[in-house]
């Protein structure tokens, strides 16, 4: 995703105002990303911690191998909370200008929209959620429709 995000903001696509790492552990998630972002020239793009995702079920399996450009804590920038930097990026964007792309857990996005709706309503333009699919048990021998995860 951050490969991909790379390449839309040097053709001038999009113009990501940050990102809120989850899922256990989030600290280190954003460590991960803070340092992929590092090594891709993306160092402007400001990284927070967000929750658990509401899963504990996650684990660390990138820090060996990701360890060489992951910083070892993250900057005061980039310690502030998921909430916080989201809170930051509403206020100071234009009416209708965000779109919201949420490519993990949605609870921060959630949250966050509970807290502050009339910001929310206000200045989201589009919320994108990726998912997966898993299959819908059905009674046809097939079960070919697929219910989202």
């Amino acid at each position: 995703a951050m490969v991909l995000l790379r390449s839309l903001t040097e053709r001038g696509l999009v113009n990501c105002r940050g990102i809120v790492t989850n899922l256990c552990p989030a600290s280190d998630r954003a460590r991960l990303a803070r340092g992929t972002l590092d090594v891709l020239g993306l160092d402007k793009i400001p990284v927070a911690v967000g929750t658990d995702g509401g899963s504990d079920k996650h684990t660390d399996n990138f820090s060996d191998t990701a360890s060489a450009y992951m910083p070892q804590t993250l900057d005061e920038a980039s310690s502030q909370s998921g909430s916080e930097l989201l809170l930051h990026i509403y206020q100071t964007a234009p009416v209708t200008g965000i779109r919201l792309l949420l490519i993990s857990s949605i609870k921060d996005a959630a949250k966050f929209m509970q807290e502050h709706e009339e910001i929310f309503v206000e200045k989201t333009k589009d919320v994108t959620i990726m998912g997966g699919v898993k299959p819908f048990e059905t009674e046809f021998d097939d079960d070919t429709l697929l219910e989202p995860d």
